[in-house]
């Protein structure tokens, strides 16, 4: 079934009293966390034609000894190259409204005092595409968003695996494909309600409707993903891989220079992981690697698993009095892995982190991207038709054509399968 239809003035009605605090809060996670990283990278708009960038794997030089009393010489050689290809994903997010909600909005009248929920949409918009362009950042490039964990037995109360996503990356009132583990596509369900993420335990769904095969391992990807080949836009697993199959934007994964340097933790996040990822970071590109930002990116529970562990231990030595210690850290404080800034996320990965270059990172966009789509009323909106008749409601459409990339693989590292404290399992 279709999602609820919020676009009507009776929708809105809690809007639509005669006087109205407006100061609305907004119950919704709308985290851009990695997205406002790429945000702030270098953004190079492209043609129809694919984009193109270069790495130089060898700088060329060949050496060897020789005899300088009449010997041979040898031949020497030149640089290597080859080139990144990256293709924007376009997207589409579209609202809706009807013309009562329109006329109500528009009243300006002083004995009708209400918010104005057509503009507030609209405003908020932008947000949400970064906070879904931040989903599907988190993983390869098929656009997986959550996978059903194997609990599950049936039923619309759907059960999903907690590592990496849980239900993180869904957002209620939203249809997605369902699809099973090969990414075929079983049927489209709307997510009416979720439960709240522990980050560390089992997390639901509640749809509409259970598609024939619906089973455990089955998956949930954005509407109109390609049956059994999806595409999607570049993640953190593909961009930041120590994969072996597949291509890294169309050169192969087999070729070293493009697998990130990686550590298996098989443990809690530790100061032997951190050790280990920076000596692998720095045999990849060598000690004379030039400094630059980096930070670290992964989810919050990762923060509290490792406070809770304590490695960081201070013994104060008390001559005249015992001291009083707080139970906490401060919660609004920084959290610093050496001296270098560690990104919290809500929607990040649980079993991840990832140490990032954040000069490396890049994005391509089809020219015209992050803008309305222009339509037949009011300059934004569409008319909505049923059985070929218009109807009184219409869509405004927000699109983006773009894309993430790395341009250098081996300036990231990341760890992967951590693990998470018990105590972040507990029920809610």
């Amino acid at each position: 079934m279709a999602p609820p239809n919020n676009s009507t003035a009776q929708a809105q009605i809690a809007l639509m009293i005669q006087v109205i605090d407006e100061n609305i809060e907004t119950s919704q996670n709308l985290d851009q966390g990695i997205d406002r990283r790429f945000q702030m990278a270098t953004a190079r708009d492209m043609g129809k034609e694919k984009y193109r960038h270069p790495i130089e794997f060898d700088v060329g030089g060949q050496f060897a000894f020789y005899d300088p009393d009449g010997g041979p010489y040898i031949q020497g050689n030149g640089p290597g190259y080859n080139q990144f290809i990256v293709v924007p994903v376009a997207g589409i997010m579209g609202v809706a409204r009807t013309e009562l909600l329109a006329r109500i909005e528009g009243a300006g009248t002083d004995r009708l005092l209400i918010a104005k929920p057509i503009a507030r949409m609209l405003a908020r918009m932008k947000d949400k595409f970064g906070h879904t362009r931040n989903a599907l950042a988190q993983g390869y490039n098929q656009g997986l968003l959550a996978t059903v964990d194997a609990t599950y037995a049936g039923g619309v109360v759907v059960q999903l695996a907690n590592v990496p996503y849980g239900n993180r990356l869904l957002d209620i009132n939203n249809q997605y494909a369902a699809t099973d583990a090969a990414f075929n596509i079983l049927g489209i369900v709307t997510i009416l309600q979720k439960s709240n993420s522990t980050g560390g335990g089992i997390d639901t769904i509640t749809i509409d409707q259970v598609p024939p095969g619906f089973v455990a391992g089955c998956q949930l990807v954005p509407m109109n993903s390609a049956s059994g080949a999806p595409l999607g836009p570049q993640g953190l697993e593909y961009l930041i891989s120590n994969q072996t199959n597949g291509d890294n934007c169309g050169i192969a994964r087999t070729i070293a220079y493009v697998q990130s340097p990686s550590v298996n933790a098989s443990s809690t996040l530790n100061l032997g992981v951190i050790e280990v990822m920076n000596q692998r970071q720095n045999q990849a590109l060598g000690s004379d690697q030039e400094a630059e930002k980096r930070f670290y990116y992964t989810h919050y529970v990762q923060r509290a698993t490792a406070r809770l562990l304590g490695f960081a231990k201070v013994m104060l030595t008390a001559t005249d009095k015992t001291p009083m210690f707080d139970i906490a850290a401060p919660r609004n404080a920084p959290w610093m892995i050496g001296n270098q800034e560690v990104l919290t996320d809500s929607m990040a990965g649980v079993d991840k982190l990832y140490d990032v270059a954040q000069g490396q990172l890049r994005k391509v966009r089809y020219p015209g991207s992050q803008k309305m789509i222009p339509g037949l009323l009011e300059g934004i909106w569409w008319p909505r038709y049923s059985n070929g008749q218009a109807t009184s409601e219409s869509d405004a459409l927000f699109q983006d054509a773009y894309n993430f990339y790395t341009k250098l693989p081996w300036a990231h590292v990341y760890a992967y399968n951590l693990y998470v404290n018990p105590v972040m399992a507990a029920g809610t």
